[in-house]
């Protein structure tokens, strides 16, 4: 190895490609050779030759300039490496490029103002800095290039960068948040399946977004992040919960619920996809602060859902006692209560709401179960003279009708008009016996599926066929088995209107 005293100022610009430095003065009794102040000033000028400008739109063109730079770094390094260790120059090379380096990744951070600029700079400095494509150079390792790394140097700008993302990460996700909740509070119709699924979409993807990029290539970062994001989803949840309460009411008074029974759907959506998305968080991130706002952020989404889902089942028994009122006052060929049941389910985008298969059974039991109360209040002679003499065959439509529509909205759901074929089967047999085994049957099929069985209406169904006193208190003897807690009246009783 030669010293570098013994380099002439001539050819080191040759080896640096810059012009000869005409100006500068050499220390007086160095005239033989360069002094190491003039030697570093060369290595300096020549690094700050070579590295690319800022350029001028960095936002659109950050990715393509720490391209561009590590392109220029690398190929000096292997350029410049073998020629200046043999001087002994290669200490000088590699602090020069360092500080280089650090010192324009400080411009950048200063000048970016939007958390995917920042976030690519980030990542590359923590992916690239010490890669083969840069330091870790397979060419670059028999030299003592990385010795003499100043690796605090590197690190505080990392600080600071971070601590730069998370400021931003934290202002841009408020300010879409509260974009969204503003969309939100205008509840504007529904006319697509995007629209349908806009809202938990874009919030996931806000809140999710850089903590889930992060977590490439810092799992600590990501924590950080995911934590201050969820702090931002808290109070989005809070006042999305506040006015969607407050627009219910201001619907109730109005008595126009029932025009909105797709944004109800909606907010369910809502609420089990941003719940789904809390579980898998939950999930991946174990620490407690994680956990604990997730779980806060959840209770709110419950109260949401549960008071929607309330809202609902009250819209549709107004709607359906309405409905089957009319309907079993008038004459059955004049109107029909399906009819009106499909428009209150009438979604026009054809979703399928199996994912609320919950809510959707609770509709449907509901909806049978006013259906049974009403058709059993009424005298079956009335019935006959209004429908037709096949009372059991309109039934047992209106069972398969009332299926369908629901099966529409979510494919699938059980059958939960069987009460209904009871009813229809009922009427069609005067044997005791068929009549004992179709009602056990009923009362199983209620305690199979964990349904409350409603004591009262084996008796009440029985009554309104018209069987005698000692065949109803016969079959329901035979049911005591099944259901203990029926009713049995020993006196007549006056139920049906």
């Amino acid at each position: 190895m030669s010293g570098p005293q013994s380099l002439d100022l001539k050819t080191l610009c040759e080896i640096l490609e810059i012009s000869p430095c005409i100006s500068v003065v050499h220390s007086p009794g160095l005239d033989s050779g360069l002094d190491w102040n003039l030697i570093e000033f060369l290595i300096e000028e020549s690094v700050r030759a070579h590295l690319p400008q800022m350029p001028s739109e960095l936002e659109t063109k950050l990715q393509c300039h720490l391209q561009a730079l590590q392109n220029v770094v690398l190929h000096e390094l292997l350029r410049l490496g073998p020629v200046l260790e043999h001087w002994g120059l290669i200490r000088n090379l590699t602090q020069k490029y360092h500080h280089a380096l650090v010192s324009h990744m400080n411009e950048l951070l200063s000048e970016v103002c939007s958390r995917k600029a920042c976030l690519q700079l980030l990542c590359w400095a923590l992916t690239q800095y010490f890669s083969q494509e840069l330091l870790l150079h397979p060419d670059l390792q028999s030299s003592e290039l990385i010795q003499h790394i100043d690796l605090v140097l590197l690190s505080d700008w990392i600080q600071q960068a971070q601590d730069k993302l998370l400021q931003l990460v934290k202002e841009e996700v408020s300010s879409q948040l509260d974009h969204i909740l503003t969309l939100e509070t205008q509840h504007q119709p529904c006319n697509t399946e995007e629209q349908f699924v806009s809202t938990y979409v874009d919030v996931i993807q806000c809140i999710d977004a850089t903590a889930s990029a992060v977590e490439a290539f810092s799992s600590s970062l990501s924590l950080k992040l995911s934590h201050l994001c969820l702090q931002q989803l808290l109070p989005f949840t809070k006042s999305y919960k506040q006015q969607w309460f407050k627009w219910l009411e201001t619907l109730q008074k109005k008595k126009m619920a029932e025009e909105q029974m797709l944004q109800f759907f909606r907010t369910l959506e809502i609420c089990k996809e941003l719940k789904e998305y809390l579980t898998k968080i939950k999930f991946r991130r174990c620490a407690q602060e994680v956990q604990d706002i997730s779980e806060e952020v959840e209770a709110l989404l419950t109260e949401t859902e549960t008071f929607t889902q309330t809202v609902i089942l009250n819209t549709v028994e107004v709607f359906a006692k309405n409905g089957f009122k009319k309907y079993f006052k008038r004459n059955h060929s004049c109107y029909s209560p399906m009819t009106d049941l499909e428009r209150l389910f009438r979604l026009e985008l054809r979703l399928s709401l199996k994912k609320h298969k919950g809510t959707i059974d609770e509709c449907y039991k509901l909806i049978v179960s006013l259906y049974v109360k009403h058709v059993s209040s009424h005298k079956l002679d009335k019935l006959r003279k209004k429908w037709s003499q096949n009372v059991e065959s309109s039934v047992f439509e209106d069972a398969r009708c009332i299926h369908e529509i629901i099966s529409n909205l979510c494919p699938g759901v059980e059958n939960w008009n069987f009460p209904l074929y009871f009813i229809s089967d009922l009427l069609k047999t005067e044997d005791i016996n068929s009549i004992k085994i179709s009602s056990g049957d009923l009362l199983n099929r209620h305690k199979e599926n964990g349904l409350t069985v409603d004591t009262s209406m084996p008796f009440a169904l029985l009554q309104w066929k018209g069987l005698s006193r000692r065949n109803i208190r016969e079959i329901l003897t035979s049911l005591l088995d099944v259901e203990p807690n029926l009713v049995i009246p020993q006196h007549r009783s006056c139920i049906i209107a």
